[in-house]
């Protein structure tokens, strides 16, 4: 689904220009994928040994994507990157292992630089997407809007008002967030101190169960389990949610032009207004109870809190987009949901696990969000190196590749209903 309209066809031109953005991709994704599962000293001191291995795997991926384009196929598309992505590392994997057995590569990590390697594919040409779509561009003010910035005529004309029409029409996302708040509490007595009322129940909860019940005897666990529990939530509900932003709105996409990137994106920012709310009460109650002292590492959560807000939209607009198409979505999403909890470090710990099984875990897409808030508060250490620069993919891969799936299919929303 996610294939740029205007991708331009193969030349001489466009294949040199393709191929040394590609090496550099595979190198940059085999250093992190080796990253992920060394420390900093072993992997300066590893630097030498595995670096004959790295222009093996480099060298094949670029012969393999060569002589895809050699036989026609695009190399901005998405298949042809899923080709080399698989072929190329498999390749230059097997003449390593035919020639110096797992010892040369391991496994982890040959799985690792072909899922980074993707990533950063398509992270590259989701941005190619955008720019030829002119996403990135500015919208023209047009005097025939009504009011509000929504435009009355001709809906399901294929023009697009960019990423920055969302900023143009800050007032309806603004107004959309609220709605969603007032008919959450709509009718409740309490209203919005049910959101303060729930990490106090939770936690509550968590402490019986854990500390009483089983006997966890682990210092600070409950603070453990919420920091990843409350931050999981927070992406799950966006997520589930995203799923119905355009489908459920269809008598408002059919009847107004606006930028419909805002539909997830107010689902997405009414669900981080809850995240904060309930962490505003939880962290500085655990930081009291337990008795942790605070230290400026701290200060970098509304960092993360950011970043996972630009990674759990992106998602959002995926979803979105899919959904609006395919309805399978939701089903799929669902059993996708639990796959990735139980491979995200929520109610078990990563530190003292194998280093093979620690480079996969931390590739569940939620994995370093959620390490790195443990390390903030937990831990108490600056999180690896590792950790932020997996998180930092995973957000700028979300984020493209959402926009450009869903600015490809925006075109045709009203036609899905």
């Amino acid at each position: 689904m996610l294939q740029s309209q205007s991708v331009r066809p193969n030349t001489r031109v466009t294949t040199l220009a393709i191929l040394p953005g590609e090496l550099v991709l595979a190198a940059v994704a085999l250093a992190l994928a080796w990253r992920i599962r060394l420390t900093s000293a072993e992997f300066a001191g590893q630097f030498s040994q595995w670096m004959p291995n790295a222009v093996i795997l480099i060298t094949a991926v670029g012969t393999v994507l060569f002589l895809l384009m050699a036989l026609g196929r695009d190399g901005r598309s998405i298949s042809t990157l899923t080709m080399g992505a698989l072929a190329g590392p498999l390749l230059g994997a097997a003449w390593i292992w035919n020639e110096q057995g797992l010892d040369g590569l391991p496994r982890g990590v040959a799985g690792s630089f072909i899922w980074i390697y993707f990533l950063l594919g398509l992270a590259w040409r989701s941005a190619w997407i955008l720019h030829d779509a002119s996403a990135w561009t500015r919208p023209e003010a047009e005097g025939d809007e009504g009011a509000g910035g929504l435009e009355l005529r001709d809906v399901s004309r294929k023009r697009t008002l960019g990423l920055f029409g969302v900023i143009a029409h800050r007032e309806l996302l603004r107004n959309l967030v609220i709605k969603d708040l007032k008919l959450k509490y709509r009718g409740s007595v309490l209203g919005f101190v049910w959101s303060l009322l729930n990490p106090l129940i939770m936690t509550a909860i968590y402490t019986l169960a854990f500390i009483v019940v089983i006997g966890v005897t682990q210092r600070a666990f409950v603070m453990y389990l919420l920091l990843g529990l409350l931050a999981w939530n927070y992406f799950v509900v966006s997520a589930s949610m995203s799923t119905g932003s355009i489908i459920d709105s269809g008598s408002f996409v059919k009847g107004v032009y606006f930028p419909r990137l805002i539909l997830p994106l107010a689902t997405v920012l009414f669900n981080l207004s809850q995240y904060l709310l309930t962490t505003v009460v939880f962290l500085p109650m655990m930081l009291i109870f337990y008795q942790v002292t605070p230290t400026p590492m701290m200060l970098l959560f509304p960092v993360v809190v950011g970043l996972q807000t630009v990674f759990t939209f992106g998602v959002a607009m995926a979803l979105s987009a899919g959904t609006a198409k395919f309805r399978d979505v939701r089903h799929f999403l669902e059993i996708a949901l639990q796959v990735i909890f139980w491979t995200t470090p929520i109610v078990y710990e990563v530190a003292g696990r194998p280093a093979e099984l620690r480079s996969v875990l931390m590739l569940s897409p939620m994995a370093p969000f959620i390490s790195i808030y443990h390390d903030l508060f937990y831990y108490q250490s600056w999180p690896d190196a590792a950790v932020w620069m997996t998180c930092l993919l995973y957000t700028a891969t979300a984020f493209l590749g959402g926009a450009a799936l869903f600015t490809s299919c925006e075109e045709n929303f009203a036609e899905q209903f």
